[in-house]
């Protein structure tokens, strides 16, 4: 079973908005989710939060005030309940991964997520079966993009370390998830003969496995899985927006 996690493109959302008009019954009053995204203040790309409350909506809460413009943000939360927020985060032609936790109803200060590479972007990230922290991104030094990972435990971040082996083409747009068995599994958009495939690793015996392809569908059991949601409509940019759905 795929994890309810929706990156959401402006093709997805209008799906969803079509088949929300039905939608104000108990089943989507009763809806665990967050929403995170990002739209600009009129000067860059900050991060917003909102989270699904039974009367609908909460009020939209601004989480970065900087000088980055910030984008792709992914929410989750650990297994005490805290929500995490990742995000790229763009200054003076390099890029990094940046973070805070949400605990007690207050966000913390963003940090950055240590990494030796100029460009780092498009992060994913779960938490495994021991409440550690993984995460996954798109990084390069001026050259082609790899994917990249870097785990936390009792605070600490592991060194970077590419997830696949090298390699003369491009790797984007990773997706890491928790499978109810414990696997992690990473998946990602990889440039083949002029197009993007869909591959994926897994993480077995501590390494991660050799890349296998990824058939290109969405089957009628994860549809099924997404419940009719009325997106906010406060939410003027619906470009980038991640919504999570526990």
């Amino acid at each position: 079973m795929i994890h309810p996690k929706l990156m959401l493109c402006t093709l997805v959302i209008c799906f969803l908005l079509a088949s929300s008009v039905s939608a104000a019954n108990k089943k989507e009053q009763s809806v665990d989710a967050d929403i995170v995204w990002s739209e600009s203040d009129g000067i860059r790309k900050e991060v917003f939060f909102t989270t699904r409350l039974a009367d609908g909506w909460a009020e939209p809460e601004m989480i970065t005030d900087d000088y980055f413009d910030n984008n792709s943000p992914v929410i989750e939360k650990d297994k005490e309940g805290d929500r995490w927020i990742f995000w790229s985060a763009y200054h003076n032609r390099t890029s990094e991964i940046r973070y805070t936790t949400r605990s007690a109803d207050q966000w913390g200060e963003a940090q950055k997520l240590p990494s030796p590479m100029q460009s780092n972007v498009t992060p994913s990230f779960v938490f495994d079966g021991n409440g550690a922290a993984w995460v996954v991104w798109s990084a390069n030094n001026g050259d082609l993009d790899d994917i990249y990972y870097s785990t936390n435990k009792e605070g600490e971040w592991s060194e970077p370390i590419p997830v696949h082996q090298p390699n003369n083409t491009v790797d984007a747009l990773p997706v890491i998830d928790l499978e109810e068995s414990g696997r992690l599994v990473v998946t990602w958009k990889r440039l083949t003969d002029g197009r993007y495939e869909s591959v994926a690793s897994v993480w077995e015996n501590g390494r991660w496995g050799a890349e296998a392809l990824v058939a290109e569908q969405q089957t009628d059991e994860q549809a099924d899985q997404i419940p009719d949601l009325e997106l906010p409509s406060f939410i003027a940019d619906n470009t980038n927006i991640f919504l999570r759905i526990y």
